[in-house]
């Protein structure tokens, strides 16, 4: 089945499912259970299950995954947490059978990227709660068709991206935010070919507010075509460096900038004016740890080994349980994605700057922030 087909399958069992307000808004109360759908059951998405089996009120009643081996080990993974079987699907075309299933509340997409899009789209125009890590994009139709099919629907999409909960990520983003750079005027951030600009941007676009008080304005490429680097202007003047990085296995870079200090990861240093010794930036492992998130107290409180990865899944847990907005939503995975097509389209036309859309359609000027206020 190609992806058009998948779509229009995905079209028709939405319109055939029962859709009304408290269905696709869940209104789940506290003590009731989250039944979860899984969507891959690949080593990704295998890590996301472990770390949602973790919450006692969480249930997976429905899987699937084209490989035979995939499933028995997900389902041995559930049986080992001693929750109840799921049902299990062999087929790609099966995910829009679980979407159109009563007894799941919130769908988890890790398959391929290829099928990010029209999977999250079948999920949104079932009325679920959908977490994808949404890569791959080549179009900005499909961005826009994340945006209409969410403001149709009502059905919430969060990004997973587990890069913007890392810890020191989140603690220079209280550092930002508390003004200990003063005012921001630079990021730099990294991508690679697999991972997509989100990895980059989705840190860096919390510590500058984008789609809640500030947005990207439009870009300049440079370099290769196929892949090419980025220079983003943003509406509050700052600006955003996104590099192409070459090297397999090395920790993407970012930086944050401001009048009054900076902080390098790739070089662990910080330098914050009146607290550093003057021109000699120091070690930053104090001051992210002075500034460690009180998110991330309460996730390490509730699982000892907790990483990004445990983070992220509480924060989409927490929001399917109160039925809230998730932290990275739809608007994010519109305008961190349009960027890989907008660069490609800069560097054909030799650098020249390219206009970014405003996804949300002026909202971001009175959109207050989100990320890193609940869990």
């Amino acid at each position: 089945m190609d992806r058009r087909d998948f779509i229009h399958k995905a079209a028709l069992a939405g319109s055939a499912t029962a859709i009304i307000p408290d269905l696709f808004l869940f209104d789940q109360k506290t003590g009731q259970r989250i039944r979860l759908g899984l969507a891959g059951a690949g080593e990704y998405g295998r890590t996301l299950l472990s770390n949602a089996l973790l919450h006692q009120d969480v249930e997976v009643t429905a899987i699937c995954d084209i490989h035979p081996g995939a499933l028995a080990a997900a389902a041995r993974q559930i049986r080992e947490a001693g929750k109840a079987a799921p049902a299990l699907y062999r087929n790609e075309e099966d995910f829009i059978s679980i979407a159109s299933r009563n007894d799941v509340d919130a769908l988890i997409i890790a398959t391929p990227d290829r099928w990010h899009i029209p999977m999250a789209l079948a999920g949104m125009q079932a009325g679920k709660y959908v977490a994808a890590p949404i890569s791959g994009i080549a179009s900005l139709e499909q961005c826009w068709s994340l945006v209409d099919t969410f403001e149709r629907t009502g059905a919430h999409l969060m990004v997973l991206d587990n890069a913007s909960f890392r810890s020191d990520l989140m603690a220079v983003l209280g550092m930002v935010r508390s003004g200990s750079f003063g005012k921001m005027t630079y990021v730099h951030c990294g991508f690679r070919n697999e991972s997509y600009p989100q990895h980059g941007l989705g840190p860096v676009s919390q510590w500058l507010d984008i789609n809640r008080g500030n947005n990207f304005a439009y870009l300049i490429a440079t370099g290769p075509a196929a892949s090419p680097d980025a220079v983003i202007s943003c509406y509050d003047e700052t600006s955003i460096i996104l590099n192409h990085e070459e090297i397999a296995g090395k920790p993407l870079t970012y930086r944050a900038q401001g009048t009054a200090g900076i902080w390098n990861s790739a070089a662990g240093s910080i330098y914050l004016e009146g607290v550093s010794n003057q021109y000699t930036p120091e070690s930053d492992g104090l001051h992210l740890e002075k500034h460690r998130h009180p998110l991330w107290n309460k996730w390490s409180g509730a699982h000892a080994q907790a990483d990004a990865d445990y983070a992220m899944m509480s924060s989409f847990i927490a929001c399917v349980r109160t039925s809230s907005a998730p932290q990275l939503d739809v608007y994010d995975a519109a305008a961190w994605n349009a960027i890989k097509p907008l660069s490609q389209r800069s560097a054909s036309l030799g650098g020249a700057p390219v206009e970014i859309p405003d996804f949300t359609r002026g909202k971001w000027q009175t959109n207050r922030r989100i990320f890193g206020l609940h869990a």
